[in-house]
């Protein structure tokens, strides 16, 4: 996992640990459409100490990510029958 800075971009963390998520939302801190905002202007926004704000990520990190839900690790095309097959499922309950 790369090094959290202050000037990594909420998106880019995201990314590199979709766990993080959860802590973004908890805090709300837009990391999809508003991801390209550095993790400081993020917190400047919100309030937030950075300080605090990277050691709870940084405490989520220490948790070993279940081999099941560790996508970065999966093959391409597995990943993309998973996101075509979850869609369908999806779609299904919801129609």
């Amino acid at each position: 996992m790369k090094e959290i800075t202050p000037s990594s971009t909420v998106g880019d963390i995201v990314t590199d640990d979709y766990r993080a998520a959860e802590i973004f939302e908890k805090h709300g801190i837009d990391f999809c459409c508003g991801g390209k905002i550095p993790l400081t202007e993020a917190c400047l926004e919100k309030g937030l100490d950075i300080a605090a704000l990277t050691s709870e990520i940084a405490s989520l990190r220490q948790e070993p990510v279940g081999r099941s839900q560790n996508y970065a690790a999966w093959d391409l095309p597995f990943l993309a029958d998973y996101i075509v097959n979850t869609q369908n499922c999806l779609i299904h309950l919801v129609s």
